[in-house]
């Protein structure tokens, strides 16, 4: 396959005066407001925005996939010379679409046939389009090595592959007839931030080969890794549009201005946390190992060890942030601490009573409550607000006439103001911040001591994210509440923990206060970690992030030589260590700073 190599600076794409309605039961929704912008050759616009201002209507409209209950389309598109718009569908379809303009749709990974080999699935629409199988399947195996992938992925099926694989498959499925121009729709949101800052250096280095680019994203961070230029949309509009330098450096707009500030950075000098924390533990974790049965053939199962020997220990008032990528054990601990699984070994004390070997946990559900990933799935859509926030107090039997009292405390407490506006809608009429709100209300509404946050802000817009962690920073202060923060951000870790507890293939790797933890990590893992977080930085966008991919480093122990920059893995090597025959133990290296390591 001979990629189009085209770095003179033409216009591969000129939209102008692009507006998009859409008809609903009140009338019609001005989706895209007079929106005009132009993309050279090898070039990339950011269209960063938070949910429903119409960044995604404008990547549909230029593909030509509006949905059915469009009631205006118009403007010009203009690509490579054509008037597309202008196009009828068929014609579209044939000549333009996936050939000339590709798009990487968002929740991309679950796009792939699940029972379908990868290479079978990337040369169906070659071998459709009349090319020889023999030369298809030279073709995608060229664009499989383009893609960082090797050529064993083509005989795989997608549930043997990562995350981070799938996505970089879907990014050579959409570069399978050459186009010039890819769309790509939050194409990093569902990723953890390591395998994000390597689909992130795939997109840098095609780029450079020049294909051109809309990256569609509410990450304003993540633009300066991409992106030639910015435009900030809003209610439909763009309402700043520049190079990236002029934009991050003298943003215009104050909603420009608060994107940037929502980003959580790794060298701002954090606020003083003077919470009520003292040295009485409120959870207390000893060895803790938990198993799960996985099937090794048709009639023979194996245990699979999703956390091992984790000790940890949490103070009242204080949080400990909990953070490793996807797969590593962070959920299924925070399942334990919450006493919905059971550990194979070792105890689980909360204030002082251990409670996994416990029948009646009735008061432990009472005291102990978790804040979930997921704002849209873990609340019911068909309960108002009243009701979801009702029932914990039907359920543990509170007096019914204080029922009303406590619900619209509790809104008011999580700022949802007046509470009177909110009782009686429902899950779909409010926003994701809105939900996640009325999530952590919910934990809240039964007065509990200890809360088990899991990614709460993960799902949400950028903008939103400071107000909620700040939310439940002061809600910790007014209600003297311990925390349990899981997440795969150490840059969000750092500001909301006082201390963190890296997770790496079920065991806590580094542990220390957070500052320290950030400032001097000494495991190369959390290092790793630490180099994915995005920064705004204009000068990223000519430099590759040196981020280490999880599948380099072994489950017990790694080297990490400074001079070839290299993740050495011991046991591969077969060089003389101790961690060939056990794991490294956690050990006091500085002042309350853990780190596991034999050297």
């Amino acid at each position: 396959m001979i990629l189009k190599n085209n770095k003179s600076k033409n216009e591969t794409l000129v939209v102008k005066n692009l507006n998009v309605n859409y008809k609903v039961t009140k009338g019609n929704i001005k989706a895209v407001n007079n929106v005009s912008f132009r993309i050279k050759t090898g070039e990339a616009l950011g269209i960063v925005g938070e949910s429903g201002c119409g960044k995604t209507t404008i990547a549909l409209a230029l593909i030509k996939l509006l949905p059915n209950n469009t009631s205006k389309f118009s403007g010009t598109i203009t690509l490579n010379g054509k008037k597309i718009n202008q196009l009828s569908d068929e014609n579209f379809r044939k000549t333009i679409k996936w050939k000339e303009i590709s798009m990487v749709f968002q929740g991309a990974m679950n796009s792939l046939n699940p029972v379908l080999r990868i290479g079978d699935q990337l040369i169906e629409p070659l071998v459709y389009s009349g090319e020889n199988k023999t030369i298809a399947k030279t073709t995608v195996s060229e664009l499989l090595n383009l893609v960082g992938l090797s050529d064993d992925t083509y005989s795989k099926y997608p549930h043997e592959l990562s995350g981070g694989m799938k996505q970089r498959v879907i990014i050579a499925m959409s570069m399978v007839h050459n186009p010039g121009l890819i769309i790509l729709d939050e194409p990093t949101s569902a990723l953890d931030v390591s395998v994000q800052a390597q689909i992130m250096n795939l997109l840098k280095s095609l780029k450079t080969k020049g294909i051109s680019m809309i990256f569609i994203t509410h990450d304003i961070a993540l633009t300066s890794d991409l992106c030639d230029n910015i435009a900030v949309m809003k209610d439909g509009q763009f309402i700043e549009h520049d190079s990236l330098a002029n934009v991050l450096n003298n943003p215009k707009h104050n909603f420009t201005k608060q994107l940037i500030q929502s980003v959580p950075t790794l060298s701002s000098k954090l606020k003083s946390r003077k919470l009520k924390s003292n040295n009485e533990e409120i959870l207390n974790l000893k060895n803790i190992k938990v198993d799960f049965m996985v099937r090794k053939g048709l009639l023979s199962s194996e245990p699979f060890t999703a956390v091992s020997e984790v000790s940890l220990k949490i103070n009242r008032g204080e949080t400990l942030a909990l953070v490793g990528e996807s797969g590593s054990g962070k959920t299924t601990l925070g399942r334990v601490v919450l006493n919905l699984i059971k550990p194979v070994t070792g105890k689980v004390k909360f204030q002082g009573s251990i409670i996994n070997n416990s029948t009646d946990d009735f008061l432990f559900r009472k005291q102990a409550q978790a804040i979930f990933q997921d704002p849209y799935s873990s609340i019911n859509p068909f309960m108002t607000v009243y009701q979801i926030l009702e029932e914990p107090l039907i359920i543990h039997k509170l007096e019914k006439n204080l029922h009303s009292e406590k619900i619209l405390k509790v809104l008011h407490d999580v700022n949802l103001t007046p509470p009177e506006d909110y009782v009686k809608k429902y899950p779909h009429m409010l926003s994701g911040g809105q939900r996640q709100r009325i999530g952590i209300a919910r934990a809240l509404i039964l007065d509990s001591k200890f809360i088990v946050a899991d990614e709460p802000v993960s799902m949400i817009d950028a903008s939103s994210r400071l107000e909620i962690l700040g939310l439940l920073n002061n809600l910790q202060k007014t209600k003297n509440l311990s925390f349990l923060y899981i997440t795969h951000d150490i840059a969000t870790a750092r500001q909301f923990s006082d201390r963190i507890a890296v997770m790496f293939f079920g065991r806590i790797v580094e542990q220390g206060r957070s500052n320290d933890v950030v400032k001097n990590p000494l495991h190369p893992y959390t290092k790793s970690l630490i180099e994915a977080i995005p920064t705004l930085n204009p000068k990223n966008l000519s430099n590759m992030r040196n981020v280490i991919s999880r599948d380099d480093f072994h489950p017990r122990c790694t080297f990490y030589n400074k001079k070839s920059n290299h993740v050495v893995d011991l046991h591969v090597e077969n060089i003389s260590h101790k961690c060939r025959k056990k794991h490294p133990k956690l050990t006091e290296i500085k002042t309350n700073h853990y780190v596991a390591c034999h050297s």
